[in-house]
């Protein structure tokens, strides 16, 4: 009778000492998969900050450019771009982490209407024409619509994988509205034909009061997050591998005990 309880003592004391290893293997076996989770299903955040992108004013249509630079995203000014052969006589742009800034009160106070189309004159003379011109001539105006005048900027997808979603625009620009917009995985266009222009408009020539706030315009960007694609280190793998088989090694023991 001794000998019986001093086996059931042993076993008990045994099982609970497999019980508690278990458990101590279990929650090596969670972290090692919580660690392996956050590898493969990790997000990387989105910037443009030290990305490639190019910006241009396109017109009249949305893949002719006048005037287009490509440069690095720097965080703050020191990056921005000045565009000279735009109406009226120019604007700045500012291409941050996620957003695009433009400044329209550059080089000279103004305002008016982006164009939205332009018109060509043909001069035809009638004989007989002398040191000042001809007597008589007819003039032709052809006049050819825009179908795009305004900011275009490309190379959007970040260098983290992560393409462009989603663009909202915050402006006082009348006449704006979303039909403007255009944008794919990696560029966004913004169409201003015919839209009303608004520059700093002082009272005086002392430029303290302002007759007319100034246009402003400022898009932010929403840049999808993209799984990071690391591979778990083989230390991983052993971990989980190691885990597994002292898991069914301490079941099989557990039942050969109680038997």
């Amino acid at each position: 009778m001794a000998t019986n309880a001093y086996h059931a003592t042993t076993k008990r004391i045994i099982s609970a000492s497999a019980s508690g290893f278990m458990a101590r293997i279990s929650s090596y076996i969670g972290i090692a998969l919580c660690a392996a989770s956050t590898m493969w299903m990790g997000t990387a955040h989105a910037t443009l900050v030290g990305d490639s992108v190019t910006v241009g004013h396109y017109a009249p249509d949305s893949t002719t450019a006048l005037q287009s630079s490509s440069f690095t995203v720097e965080a703050g000014t020191t990056d921005i771009y000045t565009f000279y052969n735009s109406y009226p006589f120019g604007y700045q742009v500012n291409v941050e982490a996620n957003s695009i800034l433009v400044d329209f009160d550059y080089l000279h106070d103004a305002t008016g209407t982006w164009e939205d189309s332009t018109s060509i004159s043909t001069f035809t003379g009638v004989p007989p024409c002398g040191l000042y011109g001809c007597s008589s001539y007819t003039e032709t105006i052809t006049v050819i619509p825009y179908s795009f005048n305004g900011l275009g900027v490309s190379g959007l997808n970040d260098s983290s994988g992560n393409a462009l979603q989603g663009v909202t625009v915050d402006t006082n620009m009348a006449g704006w509205d979303s039909s403007r917009l255009s944008f794919g995985s990696d560029y966004v266009q913004f169409d201003w034909k015919g839209l009303s222009f608004t520059s700093n408009i002082w009272t005086d020539w002392t430029q303290t009061t302002l007759a007319t706030p100034a246009t402003y315009f400022n898009a932010t960007l929403d840049f999808g997050q993209a799984p990071i694609t690391a591979v778990p280190e083989p230390e991983t793998y052993a971990m989980l591998l190691a885990g597994l088989g002292l898991l069914g090694f301490m079941g099989q023991r557990r039942k050969n005990l109680a038997g």
